[in-house]
């Protein structure tokens, strides 16, 4: 009975443990203009920013979502239509920009969002705490999101 208790107790343990690490801070900001509002994940090894409002062609010029740390170093994902309906997208550090190839923005129809999943590897001077806020110009109203609240790393 007593080898059970203990088993019992040690896999209660675990498991609250794993929960722990595995959930990542999030929140939800209302946003201005095109922007319903923001909703940011602060992931172990992706942090994701939705931006809800319209898109998907290039009627929206520029999207993009800022990634602060609380020592004020701060990453910029951008995605640009550009002529030919071609979308780029880019990462940067201040002035300076990151190659990342597999970051990712996309336009998810149904839900109506912009989807942007910049993998941690590529934020390397990003510390755990951020704030995120996005933005949208030269869309029909151009608008905003953010910031939101300390986010910590899950």
């Amino acid at each position: 009975m007593k080898k059970i208790l203990v088993g019992f107790v040690v896999a209660i343990a675990v498991s609250v443990s794993l929960a722990g690490t595995a959930l990542a801070d999030s929140a939800t900001v209302t946003g201005s203009g095109d922007i319903q509002k923001l909703v940011a994940n602060n992931g172990d090894e992706t942090v994701v920013v939705k931006i809800f409002g319209p898109g998907g062609k290039c009627d929206i010029r520029y999207v993009a979502a800022t990634l602060r740390g609380t020592d004020g170093v701060s990453y910029k994902a951008t995605g640009g239509c550009y002529p030919g309906g071609q979308w780029i997208l880019g990462l940067s550090k201040g002035t300076k920009e990151v190659a990342c190839g597999t970051d990712k923005l996309t336009y998810n129809s149904a839900g109506g969002f912009w989807r942007f999943a910049v993998p941690r590897n590529c934020l390397r001077k990003l510390t755990n705490k951020v704030k995120v806020s996005g933005e949208l110009i030269f869309s029909p109203m151009p608008g905003e999101a953010g910031p939101t609240r300390w986010l910590r790393r899950g």
